[in-house]
């Protein structure tokens, strides 16, 4: 059974009473007072009638929403108070979950200043909720309310979890302009497109990323390639299954010669070296240094590898 992920950041709660939403094409309403209550409640709907269920709903939580004990809802918090209706609703839908392993908080600090750290501490967060050997993991995203730096976090966890290898299903948001349940996943679309635009102008993947953060300061690139290389660790682990074979050959290999071993396996190693200029490149900006493991390209290659390249690393 697929492992279904609902996720999104909740408005702090700001009236009693309930308001009625409807869905294009979907023979029931659904109420709430607060403001992501109503997409939850049709996504659970949803999804049992696919013979479904969510397995985690994960909310990031500002501490306004987590502490903030309101007078219209009898001294609940907003996110007491939201845990309460879904888990109410899951009752009368004769649904059984347990409420501790439904509900992921993860804190979230939005800063003054524009920083990264607003949008990567969460993420390490959502992805240490998602990761799991399940190959059919899929993502639903409620983009409803929460404050405005909260869509571009959203938006930004979508993508890494899309490299995980998590199916982004829906994109949900629910319209108190005209009372519905809308969907805006078509739209999001639009992202994947750009995407496989991006990887056709810039024919590796070191380019593509020198080119989405050239603004950024050193520290928060190095935070950023470490995401890119956990991903490739991840997917090159799901790939094959020689991962510990390799670990266990550089291990032999280091009894008999210096090779340098840490938790990745081979401290000196280059990896990325593409073709003959990507050579003359590393060259020119002296970026060389003596090396126990060099992972050549493919072989057959006319292009592969240099003789200066060769004279300079062994």
């Amino acid at each position: 059974m697929d492992r279904n992920y609902l996720l999104f950041v909740p408005s702090l709660l700001s009236r009693a009473e309930e308001i009625k939403y409807t869905v294009s094409d979907w023979d029931k309403e659904y109420f709430g007072a607060q403001t992501n209550e109503a997409v939850s409640k049709y996504l659970i709907d949803y999804l049992q009638r696919t013979g479904q269920k969510l397995y985690k709903i994960i909310m990031l939580c500002t501490n306004e929403v987590l502490e903030q004990r309101l007078e219209q809802i009898g001294g609940k918090t907003t996110y007491q108070y939201y845990c309460e209706k879904i888990m109410d609703f899951l009752k009368k839908a004769g649904l059984s979950v347990d409420k501790d392993e439904l509900f992921v908080s993860i804190p979230y600090f939005p800063q003054e200043n524009d920083s990264i750290d607003q949008i990567m501490e969460p993420l390490e967060e959502i992805i240490k909720n998602t990761e799991n050997n399940n190959e059919h993991q899929k993502l639903y995203v409620d983009f409803t309310g929460g404050i405005r730096s909260a869509a571009l976090t959203l938006v930004f966890a979508c993508r890494i979890l899309q490299s995980y290898g998590i199916k982004v299903e829906k994109i949900l948001y629910s319209n108190i302009g005209t009372r519905k349940i809308e969907e805006c996943t078509r739209t999001y679309r639009l992202f994947d497109y750009l995407s496989i635009q991006l990887e056709k102008e810039y024919d590796n993947e070191m380019r593509i990323v020198e080119y989405l953060n050239y603004e950024l300061e050193e520290k928060d690139k190095q935070r950023i390639f470490e995401l890119i290389e956990r991903w490739k660790r991840i997917n090159k682990a799901k790939r094959t299954n020689r991962t510990e074979d390799f670990t266990r050959e550089v291990k032999e290999l280091s009894e008999y010669q210096d090779v340098k071993i840490n938790q990745f396996g081979v401290r000196s190693i280059i990896e990325h070296i593409i073709n003959e200029n990507k050579e003359v490149e590393v060259i020119k900006e002296n970026k060389l240094e003596d090396i126990d493991v060099l992972k050549v390209g493919h072989h057959g290659s006319s292009t592969g590898t240099i003789q200066k390249f060769l004279d300079i690393i062994k």
